[in-house]
């Protein structure tokens, strides 16, 4: 039986709605749109920089909006193909809601840990900007640890309720 993904879709959308809009941005758009919405690390950090004529969010929440920023094709590519492979078998498996909050904490918990201290492209200014690296591999990590503990607890169930479980 096949099953709708909203949230695979929905997330799928997004983030290939974000990168269309993000490249048809050029020159001070583009900048603007990165200082907005990528984690900055220096700024959750608190650090002093000069962000004179930026419009900034909280920083923290460029811990969420950032998940939805990629620096060229490649990036989105790779992590469309992950999501689309593993949020599929997570989705069905676990259920929407809760491949939203395995997205949600892993991809905060990537970009808080890939990024703070150290961006990994340059922009046309020549600072560093920030970009996902590792928040999807923490996402196959994370949904493969629950669905093996979900395998795990069927499993078990199945041999306690099993007459010929030998106990």
């Amino acid at each position: 039986m096949t099953r709708t993904l909203p949230v695979t879709l929905t997330l799928l959308l997004a983030c290939v709605g974000v990168f269309l809009y993000q490249m048809s941005l050029s020159g001070d758009d583009y900048l603007r749109f990165l200082v907005r919405y990528a984690l900055i690390p220096r700024l959750l950090l608190g650090d002093p920089i000069d962000t004179a004529g930026y419009s900034l969010l909280p920083a923290p929440l460029t811990l969420v909006t950032s998940m939805f920023v990629h620096s060229d094709t490649a990036h989105l590519v790779v992590n469309m193909i992950v999501l689309i492979s593993f949020g599929a078998i997570v989705e069905r498996a676990l259920g929407a809601w809760r491949l939203a909050a395995i997205y949600a904490v892993a991809g905060v918990a990537g970009e808080a840990d890939d990024d703070i201290g150290d961006g990994c492209f340059r922009g046309s200014t020549g600072g560093r900007l920030p970009c996902d690296r590792e928040g999807h591999v923490r996402l196959l990590r994370c949904g493969r640890a629950l669905l093996n503990a979900d395998r795990n607890r069927r499993h078990a169930l199945r041999a306690v309720r099993s007459p010929s479980a030998g106990w």
